[in-house]
């Protein structure tokens, strides 16, 4: 009883003002899924208004993966009760939901379809009940420890928008800049291996083009695929790709980098073996079991997902034998820095070779998977046929099937079309 009647006077003694006060501390919240959501209640206790245009997602859990349970109109009114990483926990519709946190402001906007944002004086907000006041003061009882998050969601928590589209801009002219730099070099390499300062500079620039490659794809995750995925098949939400002129040439400079990027990698190695002074040795156990993984990995998502561990496990364990051979090789006559700068060189640029190996070789795929399927499939036939209607009359027409393999017919008199 005596610690009740000090809350109370605690509470009244700080009930002016406590109504724009942010609400501290954290708990576990069970959603539909029955799940357990860990939330931060700093910054929670308020309404906030939407600035997402058209429609933003409401969904029952913190996450683009969990269900859509509803949207909500650009400049409504939300009361937020606390936040779970990027998500914000909201009330919607007598229930608790979800919505990413950064399509919400404080002050009452209206995002405009040029991306500007248009400010107007809000509602006042309703002050608070003495029982919602003691909630602000003494929330639940805490957690005293948060969910371990994994390397993904550690990044995406610390940048949630890692680079602006100029910085993206500028990583994209720097990874040209330094494939023209590196393929003049090939070209002075010929057949031969390059040698002292020339050889540095090589692979001083081989090197920041894995680690810039390295850093982007890191940062940017499932994102790093915008520049030259078409706009209307993107399949990340809330991100855009590019229209279709420039994702063809998008792709078709991908491919040219890439390209000249194994040549590269290939020969720094081979210079590397040669100022050691060891045997020629090739790499195509550690370099062939990539193309072969990535494929592999895209037959079984389709058949088997759960053998996809084995796939992997594979790759690491080549990657590992590739290392302890190039190890061994360069050693006895190379000594251990030249050893040890060999196979840092190889890690760097299997990672970021194959990084950038993985988008060029699924669409590779699916653009056989296309050439197929419209070659053999009865996709694009064109010939003549008749269209009986259901009073009994019949028209001559000719038919087209399309990619899906739908038929349309269409009348050679009245023009109409019929699908089949």
């Amino acid at each position: 009883m005596q610690k009740v009647i000090i809350k109370l006077f605690f509470a009244v003694i700080l009930s002016v003002g406590l109504s724009g006060c942010d609400r501290v501390g954290k708990a576990k919240i069970i959603i539909p899924t029955g799940e357990e959501v860990h939330v931060t209640y700093r910054g929670g206790g308020k309404y906030y208004y939407v600035r997402f245009s058209p429609l933003l997602n409401v969904r029952s859990g913190p996450d683009y993966n969990y269900n859509v349970l509803g949207t909500l109109q650009n400049g409504v009114k939300v009361y937020v009760h606390g936040f779970s990483g990027d998500w914000a926990l909201i009330s919607y519709q007598e229930n608790e939901a979800f919505v990413h946190r950064h399509s919400l402001v404080k002050k009452e906007s209206v995002a405009t379809e040029d991306g500007t944002v248009q400010r107007k004086p809000g509602p006042i907000e309703p002050k608070l009940s003495l029982s919602q006041i003691l909630k602000k003061v003494f929330p639940e009882p805490l957690e005293p420890m948060e969910p371990k998050l994994t390397l993904s969601q550690k990044l995406k928590k610390a940048f949630p928008e890692p680079f602006s589209p100029g910085a993206v801009k500028a990583i994209y002219v720097i990874v040209i800049f330094l494939s023209v730099f590196l393929f003049i070099f090939r070209k002075i390499r010929g057949k031969g291996r390059l040698t002292g300062i020339k050889h540095l500079i090589n692979l001083s620039f081989f090197a920041c083009l894995c680690l810039v490659e390295i850093t982007y794809v890191l940062f940017m995750q499932e994102r790093s695929i915008a520049f030259f995925m078409p706009e209307d098949n993107f399949p990340v939400e809330g991100v855009v790709g590019v229209g279709w002129g420039t994702a063809i040439i998008s792709f078709i400079v991908l491919a040219l980098v890439v390209y000249n990027q194994i040549m590269c990698f290939f020969g720094a190695l081979y210079d590397l073996q040669h100022n050691a002074g060891s045997k020629s040795f090739g790499f195509r156990l550690g370099a062939y079991s990539v193309p072969v993984t990535i494929i592999a990995v895209f037959i079984c998502s389709f058949s088997n997902p759960e053998n996809i561990g084995y796939i992997v496990t594979f790759l690491l364990i080549a990657q590992v034998i590739q290392i302890v051979i190039i190890f061994k090789k360069i050693l006895p006559k190379g000594g251990l820095f030249q050893a040890i700068l060999c196979v840092l060189v190889y890690f760097v640029g299997i990672v970021a070779t194959s990084l950038v190996l993985v988008p060029l070789v699924l669409f590779a795929i699916f653009a056989v998977c296309f050439v197929l399927y419209y070659k053999y499939l009865g996709a694009g036939n064109k010939g003549k046929g008749t269209i009986t209607y259901s009073d009994g009359r019949t028209e001559e027409a000719d038919f087209e099937t399309g990619l899906l393999g739908d038929t349309t017919f269409t009348g050679k008199e009245t023009g109409n079309k019929v699908d089949k």
